[in-house]
């Protein structure tokens, strides 16, 4: 199984979120992916804190932990289609929630998060919350 860490899990994992560590002991490491939307993301995240220089650290030793997925052509193809698809039914969701669904649907990634509110609007996306 491969695992794709949406952003929230990233910083429930970095805050020692319970249930997290629990699980992560049960799977390899190089079996848990982010996709460089996420990096973005907890690359804003860190610069919007009051402790840039220690999360800016924390990101980088992360970031060398776990696969970081590029986004490419196959990726914005499927991001496409899923954003037309749900914007006809009404449900549309953030554009980078969209790309990091579509990074986990082309390398065959079980998304991990705890929205699985909003990502269960994406048809075949296999999707586990680690912290329930």
């Amino acid at each position: 199984m491969r695992y794709l860490f949406d952003t929230n899990m990233c910083i429930y994992w970095f805050k020692g979120k319970s249930g997290i560590d629990i699980k992560m002991e049960s799977v390899d490491i190089d079996d848990i992916s982010v996709s460089a939307v996420t990096i973005g993301e907890l690359l804003y995240g860190a610069y919007n804190s009051a402790n840039v220089d220690k999360n800016l650290s924390r990101i980088q030793v992360f970031e060398e932990s776990v696969n970081v997925l590029p986004l490419n052509r196959e990726c914005f193809e499927v991001y496409a289609k899923i954003k037309a698809k749900l914007r006809s039914e009404g449900k549309l969701l953030d554009d980078f929630d969209i790309l990091i669904a579509a990074t986990a649907l082309v390398n065959d990634c079980i998304i991990v998060t705890n929205n699985v509110k909003h990502f269960k609007r994406i048809e075949n996306l296999v999707i586990e919350n680690w912290i329930e």
